[in-house]
C-alpha cells in the first residue's frame, strides 16, 4: 500500500519576519482576516481598519492561503479608499488543512476541482489503473491507501488537503471518501467542508432590566415584521408614526450586543459561522435557538432592545 506523510506548506515569510514588518511598517503591512471570493480573487479585512478591505487579485497574490485564515498582507497600491495587496504569509491557520467536496477534472485524473468556487484545484496521487481513484485513511500518522475504486464522470469525492509547497501551483491532497448524490455521506461532507458540525453553545442572557443604555420607547407604536409564515428569527421590523403633515418611518434591528457579550463563547461561535444555513432538509443555526427565536426576535407583546433608524 502506498503511503503519504502529511506536512505543512512552506511560508513565504517567517512568523518573526511578518511580525517585524507589521511593527516597523504598519502603513504598508496589515494583519488581516482573509475572505476568498473566487479561487483567484479575494479581500483581506485588516484587524485595525475593518472598514477598509484590501483587494487581492490573482492566485499568486493569495499565496497558498485558505479563506478564513489570518494573514499578513503587503499593500501594493492605493487609490483613495481602494487598496490592492498581496498575502506574504499565513499567520494563523487551523492545525490541519481543510477538506473539500470535489469532482475529477475531465481529461486529467491527477486533479480534483472543488465544487466550492473559492478553492483552487487539488493534486491527488494518480492510480496506475485507468479510471480509478485511491481512497486513503489516516492510520498511524500516515495516509494509507485502503481502497481502489472505479469512477464515473458525475462522482463526487471528499478530498483532504495535506500540504502546499511554494514550488507547486496546486496543493496536494488525498481522496478520503466517495460521495454518492443525495446520500447522508454527502450531507455529512458538506457539514465538514462548511464547518457546520458543531452546535451553537447554550445561551444564558446577560441582559437585565437595569440596562444602562439610553433608549427610546417605541412600545406604543404600530410595529410589524415582514417574514414568511414559518419564520422563527424575527430580527427586523418597521414602524410608521403619523406626525400630522408627515409620517415617520423607523427600521428596527435587534440589538444583539445587548444580549451577547463581545468575546464570549456565543459571540466567537457566531463570528466563525457567520450566518444560519438553510438547507432543503436541515437548518444549521448560528446562535442557540433559545437566543435567536426568543431574545433576539421582535415578538408581539414582548419588550426587546433594538437599534433603530428613523426617517
Amino acid at each position: 500500500m502506498d503511503q503519504l506523510r502529511p506536512n505543512t506548506s512552506d511560508e513565504e515569510v517567517s512568523q518573526g519576519e511578518m511580525q517585524e514588518l507589521l511593527t516597523t511598517k504598519p502603513h504598508d503591512y496589515k494583519r488581516c482576516k482573509l475572505v476568498i471570493e473566487q479561487h483567484d480573487k479575494g479581500r483581506a479585512i485588516p484587524f485595525d481598519e475593518p472598514t477598509l478591505p484590501i483587494r487581492i487579485n490573482g492566485r499568486d497574490d493569495l499565496c497558498r492561503s485558505f479563506s478564513g485564515e489570518t494573514v499578513c498582507v503587503k499593500i501594493l497600491s492605493r487609490e483613495g479608499d481602494i487598496r490592492t495587496g498581496r498575502v506574504v504569509g499565513v499567520m494563523e491557520r487551523e492545525e490541519s488543512f481543510p477538506s473539500f467536496i470535489c469532482k475529477i477534472v475531465e481529461g486529467n485524473p491527477k486533479l480534483m476541482i472543488p465544487i466550492r468556487k473559492t478553492m483552487t484545484r487539488i493534486r491527488i496521487p494518480q492510480s496506475k489503473t485507468p479510471n480509478t481513484v485511491e481512497i486513503r485513511e489516516h492510520i498511524d500518522r500516515r495516509w494509507v491507501q485502503t481502497k481502489l475504486i472505479y469512477t464515473n464522470p458525475n462522482d463526487l469525492f471528499l478530498v483532504k488537503v495535506l500540504k502546499w509547497k511554494n514550488t507547486c501551483l496546486y496543493p496536494l491532497g488525498v481522496v478520503t471518501k466517495v460521495l454518492p448524490p443525495e446520500s447522508e455521506d454527502l450531507n455529512n461532507a458538506l457539514d465538514i467542508e462548511y464547518g457546520l458540525g458543531d452546535k451553537p453553545p447554550s445561551f444564558k442572557p446577560r441582559h437585565t432590566e437595569s440596562d444602562s443604555t439610553e433608549r427610546k420607547d417605541f412600545y406604543d407604536c404600530l410595529t410589524f415584521t415582514i417574514d414568511s409564515p414559518g419564520a422563527e428569527d424575527l430580527d427586523d421590523a418597521i414602524s410608521v408614526i403619523d406626525l400630522g403633515e408627515t409620517f415617520q418611518i423607523a427600521v428596527h434591528i435587534t440589538d444583539v450586543a445587548s444580549y451577547v457579550s463581545k468575546g464570549s463563547e456565543v459571540d466567537e461561535f457566531g463570528r466563525d459561522r457567520g450566518e444560519t444555513f438553510y438547507g432543503e432538509n436541515k437548518t444549521t443555526y448560528m446562535f442557540d435557538r433559545h437566543l435567536s427565536s426568543n431574545y433576539l426576535s421582535l415578538l408581539q407583546g414582548e419588550k426587546r432592545n433594538a437599534i433603530s433608524l428613523m426617517v
